[in-house]
Protein backbone atom coordinates (compact mmCIF):
# COMPACT_ATOMS: atom_id res chain seq x y z
CA UNK A 1 0.00 0.00 0.00
CA UNK A 2 1.23 3.18 -0.76
CA UNK A 3 1.90 5.85 2.12
CA UNK A 4 -0.44 8.13 1.11
CA UNK A 5 -3.29 5.27 1.29
CA UNK A 6 -2.50 5.33 4.87
CA UNK A 7 -3.61 8.79 5.66
CA UNK A 8 -6.33 9.05 3.09
CA UNK A 9 -8.60 7.26 0.85
CA UNK A 10 -7.91 7.61 -2.86
CA UNK A 11 -11.18 9.45 -3.72
CA UNK A 12 -9.58 12.38 -0.74
CA UNK A 13 -6.42 12.26 -2.50
CA UNK A 14 -7.67 13.08 -5.76
CA UNK A 15 -9.33 16.54 -4.46
CA UNK A 16 -5.92 16.89 -2.52
CA UNK A 17 -3.79 19.72 -3.29
CA UNK A 18 -0.56 17.50 -3.76
CA UNK A 19 -2.72 15.37 -6.39
CA UNK A 20 -3.58 18.83 -7.74
CA UNK A 21 -0.41 20.14 -8.49
CA UNK A 22 0.51 17.09 -10.00
CA UNK A 23 -2.11 16.54 -12.42
CA UNK A 24 -1.44 20.13 -13.63
CA UNK A 25 2.40 19.12 -14.09
CA UNK A 26 1.28 16.47 -15.95
CA UNK A 27 -1.17 18.50 -18.15
CA UNK A 28 1.56 21.00 -18.46
CA UNK A 29 4.47 18.61 -19.79
CA UNK A 30 1.89 16.80 -22.37
CA UNK A 31 -1.12 19.82 -23.17
CA UNK A 32 -2.58 16.80 -25.48
CA UNK A 33 -4.72 13.70 -25.03
CA UNK A 34 -2.24 10.79 -25.69
CA UNK A 35 -5.01 8.60 -27.58
CA UNK A 36 -6.56 11.13 -30.10
CA UNK A 37 -5.51 14.49 -31.13
CA UNK A 38 -8.06 16.61 -28.95
CA UNK A 39 -5.80 19.57 -27.53
CA UNK A 40 -8.14 21.75 -25.76
CA UNK A 41 -9.09 21.23 -22.08
CA UNK A 42 -11.12 19.15 -20.28
CA UNK A 43 -8.26 16.74 -19.84
CA UNK A 44 -8.02 13.77 -17.45
CA UNK A 45 -4.70 12.20 -15.49
CA UNK A 46 -4.53 8.56 -15.80
CA UNK A 47 -2.54 6.39 -12.96
CA UNK A 48 -0.17 4.26 -15.10
CA UNK A 49 0.93 2.37 -12.29
CA UNK A 50 -0.26 3.01 -8.27
CA UNK A 51 2.47 2.52 -6.68
CA UNK A 52 4.17 5.69 -6.00
CA UNK A 53 0.34 7.07 -5.22
CA UNK A 54 1.02 10.25 -3.82
CA UNK A 55 4.39 10.50 -4.95
CA UNK A 56 4.21 10.20 -8.24
CA UNK A 57 6.78 10.80 -10.76
CA UNK A 58 5.33 12.01 -14.40
CA UNK A 59 5.78 9.02 -16.56
CA UNK A 60 3.73 7.32 -13.89
CA UNK A 61 0.70 9.29 -15.25
CA UNK A 62 -1.30 9.91 -19.03
CA UNK A 63 -3.04 13.02 -19.96
CA UNK A 64 -6.35 11.45 -21.34
CA UNK A 65 -9.64 13.59 -22.72
CA UNK A 66 -12.90 12.19 -20.68
CA UNK A 67 -13.87 9.90 -23.66
CA UNK A 68 -10.60 8.96 -24.50
CA UNK A 69 -9.88 7.97 -20.29
CA UNK A 70 -13.64 6.09 -20.55
CA UNK A 71 -12.91 4.15 -23.41
CA UNK A 72 -9.80 3.16 -21.92
CA UNK A 73 -11.33 1.94 -18.71
CA UNK A 74 -14.13 0.20 -20.72
CA UNK A 75 -11.61 -1.75 -22.42
CA UNK A 76 -9.72 -2.84 -19.15
CA UNK A 77 -13.20 -4.16 -17.83
CA UNK A 78 -14.20 -5.99 -21.09
CA UNK A 79 -10.31 -7.41 -21.10
CA UNK A 80 -10.52 -8.62 -17.22
CA UNK A 81 -7.52 -6.31 -16.25
CA UNK A 82 -8.98 -4.06 -13.98
CA UNK A 83 -7.23 -5.19 -11.20
CA UNK A 84 -3.92 -4.84 -12.41
CA UNK A 85 -1.52 -2.08 -13.07
CA UNK A 86 1.06 -1.63 -15.35
CA UNK A 87 -0.94 -2.67 -18.53
CA UNK A 88 -0.12 0.02 -20.69
CA UNK A 89 2.80 0.91 -22.37
CA UNK A 90 3.64 4.32 -22.52
CA UNK A 91 0.91 6.59 -24.42
CA UNK A 92 4.54 7.90 -26.03
CA UNK A 93 5.70 5.34 -27.31
CA UNK A 94 2.36 3.83 -28.24
CA UNK A 95 1.20 7.17 -30.30
CA UNK A 96 4.59 8.98 -30.66
CA UNK A 97 5.57 11.95 -28.66
CA UNK A 98 3.19 14.85 -28.59
CA UNK A 99 3.06 16.67 -31.80
CA UNK A 100 4.90 14.02 -34.35
CA UNK A 101 2.86 12.08 -37.16
CA UNK A 102 2.04 8.87 -36.17
CA UNK A 103 -0.91 5.99 -36.69
CA UNK A 104 -2.99 5.31 -33.98
CA UNK A 105 -2.69 1.74 -32.64
CA UNK A 106 -6.57 0.11 -32.10
CA UNK A 107 -7.68 0.35 -28.59
CA UNK A 108 -7.08 -3.39 -28.40
CA UNK A 109 -3.80 -3.45 -29.04
CA UNK A 110 -2.52 -1.02 -27.10
CA UNK A 111 -4.07 -2.29 -24.15
CA UNK A 112 -2.47 -5.67 -24.59
CA UNK A 113 0.86 -4.23 -24.96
Amino acid sequence: MSRILQFMSYPEYILSPGWKATRAAAIARSPRCALCPREEPPFEVHHRDYARLGEEVLEDLTVLCPLCHQIYELGRQVLGLQGQTSVVASAETVMGAPGTSTTALPLSMMLAR
